[in-house]
């Protein structure tokens, strides 16, 4: 089965030889700083080691320590839009550092990954996107994010 033209473009660029290029992006919410190992440092060494490992050339770490429930945050958007102006890969440690809303995320993965010029990874769950299975698999776990989102709001009120 011939693969759909827009994977099949990654899939040539990871084939050509040339090197890859991708931001990262890390955040935490303030009181989330030095739990289960999602402290902003812990979340750049992952990205490095990653790239450094894959070949991957990166170009900048962008950060925030904001909710991910907020759409607007500065870091967020260097990084989206250092990914539209001269990179081929988002990287995050995992989807709910990106958003912890489904809305959202799903209204970003629309704007900048869908059409699969761009990828979008998530190193601890390693979830393709080019796939209904991985797309349903991360609609998931954005549930339980956004859920724990909103109960840590009502635990706070």
């Amino acid at each position: 089965m011939k693969a759909p033209q827009k994977y099949s473009q990654q899939k040539e660029l990871r084939d050509s030889g040339a090197q890859r290029r991708a931001v990262g992006y890390i955040r935490v919410s303030t009181d989330m700083q030095a739990t289960e190992g999602l402290s902003l440092e812990a979340q750049q060494s992952a990205i490095e080691s990653y790239c450094a490992i894959h070949g991957i050339k990166l170009l900048r770490i962008c950060k925030d320590v904001i909710s991910g429930g907020k759409d607007q945050r500065p870091g967020l958007q260097d990084a989206l839009d250092t990914l539209l102006r001269s990179a081929d890969i988002l990287i995050v440690l995992k989807f709910d550092r990106l958003s912890r809303s489904i809305k959202h995320f799903c209204e970003l993965y629309e704007r900048y990954f869908k059409d699969g010029t761009r990828e979008l990874v998530a190193i601890r769950e390693a979830i393709r996107l080019d796939s209904s299975l991985g797309r349903a698999l991360v609609s998931i776990l954005l549930v339980f994010a956004q859920m724990e989102r909103e109960a840590t709001g009502e635990r706070t009120r």
